[in-house]
Order: C-alpha cells, then sequence, then structure tokens
C-alpha cells in the first residue's frame, strides 16, 4: 500500500508540472502556476519525510 501512495504522489505532481507547461505565462497566471506546482509537489516531499 506504501509504494502505491508513493507512486500516485510522484504521477500526480509530475502531471500538475505537465499541466503548468502548457498554460500561457502572464502576470496573471505565473503566480498561480508557481502556487500549483509548489502545492501539487509538497505531497512529494511530505510522502518522503514520513518514511
Amino acid at each position: 500500500m506504501q509504494y502505491d501512495l508513493e507512486e500516485r504522489c510522484v504521477k500526480f505532481g509530475e502531471d500538475a508540472i505537465r499541466f503548468c507547461k502548457i498554460i500561457k505565462i502572464n502576470e496573471f497566471t505565473k503566480p498561480l502556476i508557481n502556487q500549483l506546482i509548489r502545492s501539487a509537489t509538497s505531497m512529494e516531499l511530505i510522502e518522503k519525510k514520513l518514511r
């Protein structure tokens, strides 16, 4: 079960980054993209700390 959670967290972070790469960057979207990437990839960091 732990392995499945790790894989899902990594995939979610990767998918979020791929999604952000297709968004047009401007003064409005830049902070939103940055926040989305930080939020989506923080699950990977939290999960690694729990080990």
